[in-house]
């Protein structure tokens, strides 16, 4: 039994005729002054309890109670250790897939503003080229004698053509279709 184990009445520790038990609200009182309270009441707090022998064959929650501390801690320091470290193991396990999927992702936006950045580029090219196209269109229907003064062969042959190829070096080339009326 540790050193400060003593009956909380009369202050002495255990000895061959004084047995010390603990009681269900967490005193300790000796055989002698436990035959001087009423039975079944606690002698230091007057409340209804049970009392436990301290022994060898005392519960393993009552000699947890009276275990050395350095034993308990040990113990319990141990248990910790091990479970921090399964832990934070796991925990840098996840941290590390959240950063490599956040290289990718950021790899992935890299490519995707890049593109944005190569469409918009090309989208202006193709602006610049359909308003240089237009501009030439506007230019040759200025030129153009007005339909009513062309011939009607000459006016039925134009309006045949399927297609008409315009000799631009573009980004895109591009084909355009006149529709085809019978008239």
């Amino acid at each position: 039994m540790s050193f400060w184990v003593y009956c909380n009445s009369c202050f002495l520790s255990a000895a061959a005729d004084r047995q010390l038990a603990v009681t269900t609200c967490g005193h300790v009182i000796c055989s002698v002054c436990y035959q001087k309270g009423k039975q079944k009441n606690c002698l230091i707090c007057s409340s209804q309890c049970q009392i436990s022998p301290l022994s060898d064959k005392s519960s393993s929650e009552v000699k947890t109670l009276f275990s050395d501390i350095n034993v308990v801690t040990t113990k319990h320091l141990t248990e910790i250790s091990k479970v921090i470290s399964f832990q934070s193991r796991h925990q840098r396990k996840l941290l590390t897939h959240y950063k490599k999927r956040n290289e990718k992702l950021e790899e992935t936006f890299v490519k995707m503003k890049q593109e944005m950045q190569n469409m918009a580029r090309k989208l202006n090219e193709q602006s610049v080229y359909i308003a240089k196209m237009e501009k030439s269109l506007q230019h040759q229907s200025a030129m153009a004698p007005p339909v009513s003064q062309m011939s009607r062969a000459s006016y039925s042959a134009h309006v045949q053509k399927p297609a008409l190829q315009i000799p631009y070096n573009s980004p895109a080339p591009l084909l355009r279709h006149f529709p085809t009326t019978n008239r």
